[in-house]
């Protein structure tokens, strides 16, 4: 029984490695593509302005953010 809970230990020591390392993978694409991930938020139904004034220039840099991305 002692070999067995240590192999359990040792999965879940690795799982809890992996979770590290794709967090760490995660965080570092995020700071490298923080303008387009800033961009890609134009899509999120929330961040509409609440005044029609405002509704006309909405989303005009991040286009153009996504549109350098995009070539």
């Amino acid at each position: 029984m002692d070999k067995l809970i240590s192999i359990f230990e040792s999965d879940y020591i690795l799982f809890m490695d992996i979770k590290q390392h794709v967090m760490i993978a995660c965080n570092a694409l995020q700071a490298q593509f923080i303008e387009l991930y800033k961009a890609i938020k134009i899509y999120d139904p929330k961040q509409l302005p609440a005044s029609d004034n405002n509704l006309a220039n909405y989303g005009n840099k991040a286009i153009n953010i996504l549109a350098i991305f995009i070539e």
